[in-house]
This record gives structure tokens, C-alpha cells and sequence, in this order.
């Protein structure tokens, strides 16, 4: 089974693709939400430009191979990843701007999935040249797979790390935003 959709932003496109297999037919759902955010930044600090994407996937039966990519659609510059507590994170520079994706680090993902139990070998985020893999080899039945990222966007980079904080917000403040689908292309 499988997403695809194209999210349209003023400083670029990214592709966000979904896939997933399972024993049965089974009939999932995944959607892929999205809202305005305006993070809680220290004094003095601001972004153009914040939003929230939230994927779910509701299952019947087991799910085995989850893969979710969030990519740029165009070229953009390798990403330097900026990791913090509980953040998994990169930054894109293209020109003056700055672009900057964050999520939960797989730590603070499986405190919050009682069926996840993380490892080396099950460290769910991946970063890419332009962007980010989820990946989870199995999700039992009748669960839930839940998952956000942000993305902060500044005209011309901060010299202070604004594009940082505005992406570090926990999936439960992430989930108290108002969520608009966003359909498969």
C-alpha cells in the first residue's frame, strides 16, 4: 500500500511518500495532516514561516516495512543535521534562507508507543541528503502508528538558532493544532 503528495511551501516542495505491507488485505488507513504552528521561541527569536505535519496509521492487522520519506522535490544542499533532547533534526541553507526540519527522536517516539521497543538495529529515524526516513519493520495489530515533523522557515538565517527551537515542540503540543488533510496526489 502506499501515499504519495506533493506539499506545497513558499520557499519549496516536498515530496512525502508513504509504503507499507501486510500479511492480509488489510484495511488500513494513513493520513497526512497538516497546520500553522507558531512555536513558543525564546525572547527575540522568530521564524517567517512554521508548520506541523502529522502522519497516522490505523491497522486491522500487523503491519510489516512502515517506510515514510519526507524529501525536498527539487535539489537543495546536503542537510546538516542538528540533533537536541528528545530532536532529530537538519538544516537546509539555500541562499540566505534557512529551512530547518525537525521530529522526535526515536527515543522520545517509542516513550510514547507502548508497542515500540528501540534499538540499534530499530532506530526509526533516517536522515537523507534532503530530507528524512521513518521506518518501523513492524507494527503489531490493532495499534496505532502516530508520528510528526515540523518544518520552520526563515527568509534570512538566524544567527540564533531560531529554526531550531521553533522545530522543537512535543507531539502533543503538535497534536493540539488544528489539522487540515492533505490528499494523496
Amino acid at each position: 500500500m502506499a501515499y504519495s503528495a506533493t506539499i506545497h511551501f513558499p520557499f519549496a516542495d516536498l515530496n512525502a511518500i508513504a509504503s507499507w505491507s501486510s500479511d492480509r488485505d488489510d484495511p488500513s488507513v494513513f493520513r497526512l495532516s497538516q497546520a500553522p504552528l507558531i512555536p513558543l521561541l525564546p525572547p527575540g527569536m522568530s521564524v517567517d514561516l512554521a508548520v506541523s505535519l502529522v502522519g497516522t496509521l490505523r491497522s486491522v492487522h500487523a503491519i510489516h516495512n512502515f517506510r515514510f520519506a519526507l524529501q525536498f522535490a527539487s535539489s537543495v544542499p546536503h542537510g546538516s543535521p542538528e540533533t537536541g533532547e528528545s530532536l532529530d533534526a537538519q538544516s537546509f541553507d539555500i541562499a540566505e534562507s534557512r529551512i530547518m526540519i525537525g521530529t522526535e527522536d526515536g527515543e522520545a517516539i517509542a516513550s510514547r508507543l507502548e508497542w515500540f521497543h528501540l534499538s540499534d538495529k530499530t532506530y526509526p529515524i533516517g536522515y537523507l541528503a534532503d530530507g528524512f526516513e521513518l521506518a518501523f519493520n513492524y507494527i503489531p495489530p490493532q495499534r496505532i502508528l502516530d508520528f510528526h515533523f515540523i518544518i520552520a522557515y526563515n527568509a534570512k538565517a538566524s544567527d540564533d538558532s531560531s529554526e531550531w527551537f521553533a522545530v522543537d515542540v512535543p507531539h502533543g503540543l503538535v497534536l493540539q493544532s488544528k489539522l487540515s488533510l492533505i490528499p494523496c496526489s
